[in-house]
């Protein structure tokens, strides 16, 4: 995370000051720490507390800074002002430039884009700003692992070969940070997540070293201490950061930001380590020693198979264990491992008081949790399955375009040679009644290109294609191509050369088809529109899902 840090401080002079040299002086007297680094911080000190609730950390952090060069941006500096602070919709760019600690500190895909999510929604909870600090995370976790497989070899050329495909993928269906040119984005400003992590990807990527990469972010005369920021970040993992510019840096920062930075390099070290060695021992050689372990070897869970190796050369893992045991840190340790922290503990000490054979006490205790987690799985099974049932349901009673062309590797949507226009469909008007019709503000941008393909409309083509939807030049209308029901009415304008969706009206009898309330609907209306622009559609799906399920357990608590 020092990478964002350093991002941060070096392109504080220029935020409101931009240039376009490249050659411009790293550090000087005009240079601070600004709100990037404040929260950066901040997110790092949640984790080290094992905490979760990261708008709370990010609120006493930015309090305790008030006045950070720069200053804070005036939806964020209200939600920091107030003492029962709240989400705002918002997606810009913040929740990306923050988002690094978490990028470091985690190890599986799900924990990176859960937490990525949880770090964004206390303040930016739009689509769009939960998207970009996820992209940031999984770039950074991409970097992490390129770098170790790659060692010192690494080059540029490399990178561009790999893509840091986790991180881009967001954002190959309307920013495509791999192709985008980077001359279109000099001396423009864009404080959205759109409009800067991809800039910052395709920066990433192109670079030579983590000093080129942050010269580049700042020389191109944009935001330019956030881009910084989150070019630095990701940046770090792949060139790893120059000695003297870590202490140069760190000469800026207070006390007690130096702290948690000390701190959080330490547990992340340990934690590298750590996994590493585990790692290595549990895809090594080995020999079953007792016949009691034999179970551990037939089972089907891959976690018990490294763990009781892993364990099993104790005298090699003994050195870090023993670091973790005065201080009783053993989330690493269990997170790696799917273990509860306190079973995690119990062994450690038995293998530091040398009370019970290594092997041993690690399969006993072993087998007592493996019989819990084979019951817990179990449940998770069926539960899956019913929810794989659902989703199936669903899909039918939502489909958009001709599913059977799908099944057999066709594009499912209709050919768009004709325009669609109203009479091309028998359909009916949004309801007038209040009471039936619910009225959303978005802010849902569209870029030029997948809306000329929106503009086309979408005439079915088959029976379970369940849409029909014309555009005219205020509204995008989608009815139930069965029924004729007029379920959605967008209200677009243009921006520029983008289109911007800022009303939505949805019918309220889509409830009959499993659409219950404003967020659901306002959920599938946007997948309906990426899917059929060529979007990340399977994102927008899980997003309706998401909604959905948030809904189902709102009402069953009740």
């Amino acid at each position: 995370m020092l990478g964002a840090i350093i991002g941060d401080i070096i392109g504080s002079r220029w935020e409101f000051n931009p240039t376009n040299d490249y050659h411009f002086e790293l550090f000087s007297d005009k240079n601070s720490f600004t709100d990037d680094t404040i929260c950066t911080v901040a997110v790092a000190d949640a984790l080290l507390h094992e905490s979760d609730d990261y708008g709370k950390f990010i609120h006493k952090w930015c309090r305790r800074y008030p006045n950070p060069m720069g200053g804070y941006g005036n939806s964020f500096a209200k939600w920091v002002k107030s003492d029962n602070p709240k989400p705002y919709g918002s997606f810009g760019n913040g929740s990306a430039m923050r988002v690094s600690p978490i990028g470091w500190w985690f190890g599986q895909a799900h924990e990176l884009s859960e937490e990525a999510e949880k770090s964004a929604s206390c303040t930016h909870n739009h689509p769009e700003g939960i998207l970009g600090a996820q992209a940031v995370a999984f770039a950074i976790f991409d970097a992490r692992w390129l770098k170790s497989l790659s060692g010192p070899k690494l080059t540029s050329e490399m990178i561009l070969l790999d893509g840091l495909s986790h991180g881009t993928t967001p954002y190959t269906g309307y920013g495509k940070p791999l192709e985008l040119n980077i001359e279109d984005y000099r001396n423009k400003s864009d404080e959205t997540c759109q409009g800067t992590v991809p800039v910052a990807l395709w920066i990433a990527l192109h670079s030579t070293s983590f000093e080129d990469a942050i010269r580049q972010a700042v020389s191109l005369g944009a935001d330019a201490d956030t881009l910084a920021a989150i070019v630095g970040s990701i940046a770090e993992p792949l060139w790893g950061i120059p000695e003297w510019m870590k202490q140069k840096a760190l000469s800026y920062l207070p006390d007690d930001m130096k702290a948690v930075i000390s701190e959080f390099h330490i547990r992340i070290k340990r934690l590298r380590k750590l996994t590493a060695r585990c790692q290595y021992y549990a895809f090594g050689e080995y020999n079953p020693i007792e016949k009691e372990t034999q179970w551990a070897y037939d089972i089907e869970h891959k976690w018990a198979h490294e763990l009781a190796r892993s364990f099993t050369h104790a005298d090699q893992v003994k050195e870090e264990m023993a670091l973790r045991f005065p201080m009783n840190e053993w989330q690493s340790l269990a997170d790696d491992y799917d273990l509860p922290v306190t079973l995690v503990g119990y062994i450690a000490r038995q293998l530091l008081t040398k009370k019970h054979k290594t092997l041993k006490v690690v399969v006993k205790c072993l087998e007592k949790y493996y019989h819990m987690r084979k019951a817990a799985a179990l449940k998770k099974k069926q539960e899956k399955e019913q929810k794989l049932h659902f989703m199936a349901i669903m899909h039918w009673k939502l489909g958009l375009g001709n599913f059977n062309k799908q099944i057999s590797g066709e594009s499912p949507l209709p050919n768009k040679s004709k325009t669609a226009t109203l009479n091309d469909w028998k359909t009916e008007s949004m309801p007038n009644n209040s009471e039936d019709v619910s009225e959303v503000t978005m802010n849902f941008m569209i870029p030029s290109e997948p809306m000329k393909i929106i503009q086309k409309g979408h005439i079915p083509e088959s029976q379970e294609d369940h849409w029909f939807m014309y555009c005219d030049e205020e509204y995008i209308r989608y009815f139930r191509s069965w029924t004729g029901m007029c379920s959605f009415e967008a209200h677009y304008i243009k921006e520029g050369e983008d289109y911007l969706i800022d009303k939505l009206r949805i019918n309220r009898n889509l409830a009959e088809f499993g659409v219950n309330g404003d967020e659901a609907g306002t959920a599938l209306f946007r997948y309906l529109i990426i899917a059929e622009s060529g979007g990340n559609s399977e994102k927008a799906w899980n997003d309706y899902i998401s909604a959905w399920d948030i809904l189902e357990q709102k009402y069953s608590k009740k």
